[in-house]
């Protein structure tokens, strides 16, 4: 999943790295000073929408799903699933979750707060999973209590 989402870099390492020798500043004349991400929040940006599609305000919200890189989507395991159209925004949260899970909660401890949240997107029915709205209004309260 880590191809697919990108960091900028700007906020943790404020006067930039060479893109060669990341940890030598732009002229090579010293190290590339940085700060934690605890320090200087992260804005991490989803990239590579080759597959997506654009719906409407006012459109019907289904279409034939598409099988992308991730083939642990319980939907796409399902030949009768797959076989019509269906509202594509549950796998969109379901690939979230992956993202998170394999990019953060594997990669570090202190995230087990998130446990719940996650454990809700990856729901084997499709349509029991939150939707986006809902996983952003879950997730801001989460990462001020530290808790699920």
């Amino acid at each position: 999943m880590n191809l697919n989402n990108m960091m900028h870099p700007s906020g943790v390492w404020p006067n930039m790295f060479h893109p060669r020798m990341p940890s030598l500043n732009r002229n090579f004349k010293g190290f590339a000073r940085h700060l934690t991400r605890t320090e200087r929040p992260t804005k991490y940006y989803l990239i590579d929408f080759g597959l997506s599609l654009h719906f409407n305000a006012e459109e019907t919200r289904t279409a034939r799903p598409i099988l992308g890189g991730d083939k642990s989507v319980p939907e796409f395991r399902d030949r009768i699933r797959r076989s019509g159209p269906q509202d594509p925004f549950p796998t969109d949260v379901y690939y979230i979750r992956n993202l998170v899970r394999e990019d953060f909660l594997q990669r570090f401890n202190s995230l087990d707060f998130l446990d719940s949240m996650v454990a809700d997107m990856v729901h084997s029915d499709p349509t029991k999973r939150p939707n986006m709205d809902e996983v952003v209004a879950r997730l801001f309260p989460l990462m001020r209590s530290g808790r699920s």
